[in-house]
């Protein structure tokens, strides 16, 4: 027979599983949009320096009509936006990061103390059934 304390602390450990679960949800979804990030910063560090290797010796229109130099602007701006935005991603992350340790000490505390409950009630049907 189940105690109600056993399946009440089943329902916590349910509880503490599902909130773990979450955190490892938000942070997957945080990491992805840190890759995501990092990625399109090295997609354009590739085309200046594309930019860069095709220009070597050759006359470029779009350098001699002056569109180049709003091109670099324009990476630059693009670069900066990017970097803020990782920064703020990387901070979330910490935020994310000390949840997910919390939710995963509660639920292993949790599990720890049904585990306890389970041997006690184990060991008193076990003496029970020794006296009886």
């Amino acid at each position: 027979m189940v105690s109600v304390r056993s399946q009440q602390l089943a329902a916590i450990v349910a509880l503490t599983g599902a909130a773990f679960a979450a955190e490892q949800a938000r942070m997957a979804q945080i990491k992805a949009r840190e890759t995501m990030l990092r990625s399109q910063l090295a997609s354009l560090d590739a085309h200046r320096q594309a930019r860069a290797a095709g220009l070597e010796g050759a006359a470029d229109t779009a350098l001699r009509g002056g569109a180049d130099p709003l091109w670099h602007q324009w990476i630059d701006r693009r670069r900066m936006a990017l970097n803020g935005e990782l920064l703020r991603v990387l901070a979330e992350q910490d935020r994310v990061r000390a949840a997910l340790a919390r939710a995963f000490g509660r639920e292993q505390a949790t599990i720890g103390l049904a585990r306890a409950e389970h041997a006690a009630t184990a060991q008193k049907q076990a003496r029970r059934a020794d006296h009886g």
